[in-house]
């Protein structure tokens, strides 16, 4: 089996709009999609990162696959539906934008990184 990081790469590579990325440690659901954000907001090209299922929680693994995104992928990035506050603030200590969606709650937050 792949590891994500690996499918990662073969997913930017080719049209397909998204896809769930699956190894022993994590299950991530991405997609390549647009987004009306920033300040002011315009339309953008961002990669959402949808969904996201680490095995063993605290040991680091999704901090090393989001680090190897930010290498290989130069565009903007978003999370959505953050669902702890630990991993919230994850998010705010990297300096990541917090968004609330309409309809959306404080207690499920996303977060974006403009980078283009």
């Amino acid at each position: 089996m792949k590891l994500v990081e690996e499918q990662l790469v073969d997913f930017l590579n080719i049209q397909k709009r998204n896809s769930w990325l699956h190894d022993k440690d994590v299950d991530v659901y991405i997609r390549k999609s647009r987004r009306y954000l920033g300040y002011p907001p315009k339309m953008i090209d961002i990669l959402d990162i949808a969904t996201i299922s680490v095995k063993k929680q605290g040991k680091g693994r999704f901090t090393r696959f989001l680090s190897f995104v930010q290498d290989v992928y130069p565009g903007n990035l978003f999370v959505e539906n953050v669902q702890t506050p630990r991993f919230a603030n994850f998010f705010r200590r990297l300096g990541w934008q917090e968004w609330i969606p309409a309809g959306g709650t404080p207690e499920s937050p996303c977060f974006y990184l403009l980078r283009k």
